[in-house]
């Protein structure tokens, strides 16, 4: 992809593996004007407060590192939701945001 166009009317990223700013600035500048970016995936606070997921903290998101990479997109919903699983509660980031 041309890091400088806008391919795509929705983009859904979850965690797979470690995930940077700049990966996260680039699905943003990749997003169609109207299109949406969707994220989700443990958030760096699961490590101490919730239970499964990673525990390579530079592999979890935080609201502060996706609110910061979302340059032009406006952003609907950005924030830590807890899910319930057998194994307890785990602590998730969920991003949802819309290219202008």
């Amino acid at each position: 992809m041309n890091p400088k166009s806008r391919e795509w009317s929705l983009c859904v990223g979850w965690q797979t593996g470690r995930a940077t700013q700049s990966d996260h600035s680039r699905k943003a500048s990749g997003v169609w004007e109207g299109g949406t970016l969707a994220l989700m995936g443990h958030d760096r606070d699961n490590l101490e407060r919730g239970v499964g997921g990673p525990l390579d903290p530079t592999v979890l998101h935080t609201v502060e590192e996706l609110v910061a990479a979302a340059s032009g997109l406006d952003i609907i919903e950005c924030a830590q939701v807890e899910r319930v699983t057998a194994e307890g509660t785990a602590i998730d980031t969920v991003f949802i945001a819309r290219a202008n």
